[in-house]
């Protein structure tokens, strides 16, 4: 049998993620930040040949690129034919300045086939 239940604890603190965006790609070149917070801006660069996908993302101050984790997930709805694409961290950040976030955005592939960079892809990115 089950004993009586305790007294509830104090509430905790309410939590918030520190950062977060939608990034829609608007060309290979730019996207746009809908609804940010802690995030001061986005650009898109090609990288080797490729058509854009890869964005580096500009924390506000207090957020440190190098030591705080991003996560980050598809967005379809402002994604160009409306379709996921393969969305993820770079935290070497290979293709960005050091002070930004990167993300790079894949399409869809089915292995062995090679992961092609490419532009069109929206995602949510959240720092908490």
């Amino acid at each position: 049998t089950n004993g009586t239940n305790g007294t509830n604890g104090a509430p905790g603190v309410p939590g918030t993620a520190r950062a977060y965006a939608v990034i829609q790609p608007t060309s290979p070149s730019a996207a746009n930040l809908i609804t940010p917070s802690g995030i001061t801006s986005v650009s898109e660069t090609s990288v080797g040949g490729s058509s854009g996908g890869v964005y580096c993302i500009a924390p506000a101050a207090g957020i440190n690129p190098a030591a705080d984790t991003a996560a980050v997930s598809p967005e379809v709805s402002y994604s160009s034919g409306g379709a996921p694409g393969v969305i993820a961290v770079n935290a070497q950040r290979s293709h960005c300045p050091s002070t930004d976030l990167e993300v790079d955005t894949y399409a869809p592939y089915v292995p062995p086939a090679t992961p092609t960079l490419t532009s069109g892809y929206a995602f949510t990115i959240v720092i908490p």
